[in-house]
């Protein structure tokens, strides 16, 4: 009974704004799609998304438009609502961003104090959003985004890579380039700055190909694992960082490719 009460509660609070929504031409497709809203208004109460797609939401006191084109507006309720980011100490940092996705991150560092923000996407249909949020955002004087995938310098080839994108995306893949770390860091001149890496299970591979010497560079490293820590937590200590675990999930994934469907996810922050 109570948690019927509680489903009703959810629901019928949060009805005025989907109804404000609908009245200005937005559309619900599914009752799914009803619950996914029900729940971005719970992160953001005085969220407005139009009918053009352009969710506005306030976080630390600064409105934030965003563009989540086929992604749902709930994603950005990891970054700008939980606050995910929050451990890390950006302020007056250069972040290298791997694994912009739509600009979430990108966003948040450039508007939360980061000195410049540089972002790699090998995503094309994620790129387009990410530089289209940095505009929305006037970031584009500290945050630039590059279509380019990091890790190892040869063309791509299936692994962690890709496995969890959709036939569409995958089919662009083999057109990206690839950049090392070290490169990356030597374009940018980066000593001290701050890593960020969530790329969808390749994480392993982008660590496996960067020396010790090239992880060492950066004063903080966040990363969002998708299966298990494996030896990340080994080369980051190795590297002289201090290692904290977070949120260690374990959940089967039925839609995902065989041999992708277990994951065991959370976030690694390391600190020197």
């Amino acid at each position: 009974m109570i948690n019927k009460l509680k489903f009703l509660g959810k629901n019928l609070l949060f009805f005025p704004q989907i109804l404000i929504m609908l009245l200005f031409g937005n559309k619900i497709k599914n009752w799914k799609d009803y619950q996914m809203y029900i729940s971005f208004f719970r992160y953001f109460p005085f969220g407005w998304i139009d009918k053009g797609g352009i969710t506005t939401i306030k976080c630390k006191g600064k409105k934030i438009k965003m563009n989540c084109s086929t992604e749902h507006s709930l994603v950005l309720s990891e970054v700008f609502a939980r606050d995910a980011y929050s451990k890390l100490n950006i302020e007056g940092k250069d972040v290298i961003d791997i694994g912009t996705a739509l600009g979430d991150t990108t966003v948040y560092f450039g508007l939360f104090g980061a000195r410049n923000v540089y972002g790699y996407e090998i995503n094309k249909r994620y790129y387009d959003m990410c530089v289209e949020n940095i505009e929305l955002n006037n970031l584009k004087n500290k945050c630039k985004v590059e279509l380019c995938g990091v890790g190892k310098t040869e063309p791509v080839k299936f692994g962690g890579l890709g496995a969890l994108m959709s036939i569409e995306d995958q089919r662009e893949l083999g057109k990206i380039p690839m950049k090392s770390l070290e490169k990356i860091i030597n374009e940018h001149k980066i000593f001290g700055g701050i890593l960020k890496v969530d790329v969808d299970g390749y994480e392993y591979e982008i660590f496996e190909n960067a020396d010790m010497g090239t992880i060492s560079v950066f004063d903080e490293i966040f990363i969002e694992y998708h299966y298990g820590t494996r030896d990340l937590v080994e080369k980051l200590v190795g590297a002289g960082f201090k290692v904290n675990i977070c949120e260690n999930i374990s959940k089967y994934i039925d839609n995902h490719p065989e041999g992708w469907k277990q994951m065991e996810q959370g976030y690694i922050v390391a600190r020197k």
